[in-house]
């Protein structure tokens, strides 16, 4: 082979390579952000959600303390119940923090990372 065939052909390979580099930087750029908005949108459904339901304990907790006020003429009790019963679940809460947010939030952030690469590799 003469040595400028081979030149040729080294400078064909390295230009594969730059190129194959830079397609493999673009698709991990475009893989980065899909999971980047996939988990903002995931957020962001979580967020309003919780919002919601915090508006509905909330107002559900008023209409037990105000209907247990009708009933027993005593407002202070019902409020007292309703503190009870959320301080119980504060403590459940703490008590059960591991299981029920870290290892659900962790799962939830692996799969949504990882979901990609197991599909291309089934493909």
């Amino acid at each position: 082979m003469e040595p400028e065939e081979l030149t040729k052909r080294l400078e064909a390979t390295g230009r594969d390579i730059r190129e194959y580099v830079n397609l493999r930087l673009d698709y991990l750029q475009l893989s980065i952000t899909e999971k980047l908005i996939f988990m903002i949108s995931r957020l962001a459904l979580v967020l309003l959600l919780i919002s919601f339901g915090f508006f509905f304990i909330l107002f559900l907790s008023f209409s037990f303390a105000y209907y247990y006020n009708s009933v027993t003429n005593d407002t202070g009790t019902g409020f007292v119940i309703i503190s009870a019963f959320y301080l119980i679940m504060v403590v459940l809460l703490l008590i059960f923090r591991k299981k029920l947010i870290f290892k659900p939030l962790a799962d939830m952030l692996t799969s949504a990372i990882f979901e990609n690469e197991k599909q291309q590799n089934h493909e």
